[in-house]
């Protein structure tokens, strides 16, 4: 039994750290989602340390032909486990690109963060290995327009990141007037991305809530939710700057209407690294 054991801790000192190399390869490098990877070596690291003790344990009764034999099927099984969950994403990766969207407060509260924040939405890291270029979607809201419902309008359609300077795209607007958030996210939901089949993370990136254009219970978000559920679609939304008590409770409200999350930064220098690392921001985040 003795023997078994140390059989069990080499297999585990040579594993676990192949497994960790392979998990953070596939989730840092190729940007992958985590989830089905964690299974499969899980499932990998489980299965194989225990056969393996199996076969070295004196109460195991098989000829060496035998051992041999069920080695291989371990080895292959292992490598299926493994590969398997990295196929599957690189398939779902190759058929159906991811797209980062975002929707951009251009209301004259705006005004003094917006040049920051272009510049920081042209410096968001891409992937360091991209086996298909992600899409990037742009809509700003604000224009002055008195009835708030004609104030947004879309910037780019969702366009590969290889082919697109967001800089340049922003370059030429000046943020002015009212704006209604709830109106710019209504418009992105249900024409942007209305049958829009790839995964989507859906960045609402705002300055606070507009007195005049957005009220404190918004029909119009309630109106989007039916549209959430038929999109693979992530929301998060974020506040740059101090707010009003009420500006930031109205918005935490949005963010779990729409089964999404709120995070808020003083100023727009970590604006870049809050997109990059959204799933942490939002990981404990509650459901709406």
């Amino acid at each position: 039994m003795k023997d078994s054991f140390r059989v069990f801790l080499v297999i585990q000192f040579i594993q676990v750290p192949l497994a960790i190399l392979i998990a953070w390869f596939i989730q840092d490098i190729l940007h992958f989602q985590f989830s089905p990877i964690t299974i499969g070596i899980c499932v990998w690291l489980i299965f194989t340390a225990f056969v393996f003790v199996l076969l070295e344990s004196p109460q195991y009764q098989a000829s060496t032909n035998q051992k041999k034999n069920l080695r291989r099927v371990v080895v292959i099984l292992s490598v299926g486990l493994v590969t398997l969950p990295i196929i599957l994403q690189i398939r779902d990766r190759l058929v159906r690109p991811p797209t980062v969207y975002y929707v951009l407060d251009a209301t004259a509260k705006m005004r003094p963060l917006f040049d920051d924040v272009r510049y920081q939405l042209a410096n968001v890291s891409v992937p360091r290995i991209k086996i298909a270029p992600y899409k990037i979607g742009i809509r700003v809201y604000g224009s002055g327009v008195p009835n708030c419902t004609d104030d947004t309008n879309q910037v780019v359609e969702p366009t590969p990141s290889t082919d697109l300077n967001v800089n340049s795209k922003l370059a030429s607007i000046l943020p002015s007037g009212n704006g209604s958030f709830s109106v710019a996210v209504y418009d992105t939901l249900i024409n942007d991305l209305a049958n829009h089949n790839e995964p989507v993370t859906l960045f609402l990136i705002t300055s606070g809530t507009d007195t005049l254009c957005d009220p404190p219970t918004s029909g119009i978000i309630d109106s989007t939710k039916a549209a959430i559920d038929n999109l693979d679609i992530s929301i998060i939304v974020i506040s740059i700057g101090m707010l009003e008590t009420s500006a930031s409770q109205m918005l935490t409200n949005y963010a779990a209407d729409l089964h999404g999350c709120y995070v808020n930064i003083s100023t727009p220098t970590n604006l870049s690294q809050v997109i990059e690392s959204s799933s942490s921001y939002c990981s404990n985040y509650p459901e709406g």
